[in-house]
């Protein structure tokens, strides 16, 4: 058995020394197509790659999009049901300080007062 195989594959050596798969046909005209054949499967599979590259790229760009976008609009919602709280519950007190003077544009009666203990 060992022998059998050895003559195989010294004879399938023979046959194919100095040839390659693309010679077998002896004909020039026959490796051309192959090579053309070959040069344009190459050019369509590097286009689909860079295609799905530049999707998964848009995608991801759209969901970062997305995403920002979701969070400015709740950080607006949010900032807006604040100020309708503070509205309806007749505004905020903050102590008269040299950082938070009262509005001079504000001319309502009650703006200012002052604490039992003197504080404005």
């Amino acid at each position: 058995m060992y022998n059998r195989l050895v003559s195989f594959f010294a004879q399938a050596r023979r046959f194919w020394n100095g040839r390659s798969a693309v010679h077998l046909g002896g004909s020039e005209e026959l490796r051309a197509r192959l090579n053309k054949g070959l040069w344009r499967v190459a050019v369509v599979w590097t286009l689909l790659i860079f295609g799905l590259m530049l999707w998964q790229s848009y995608d991801n760009w759209m969901s970062t999009w997305r995403t920002a976008k979701g969070q400015a609009e709740e950080s607006y919602r949010r900032d807006i049901l604040y100020r309708r709280w503070v509205t309806l519950h007749g505004g905020v007190y903050a102590p008269i300080t040299e950082h938070t003077p009262p509005n001079p544009y504000l001319q309502v009666p009650e703006r200012d007062f002052a604490a039992p203990s003197g504080k404005h």
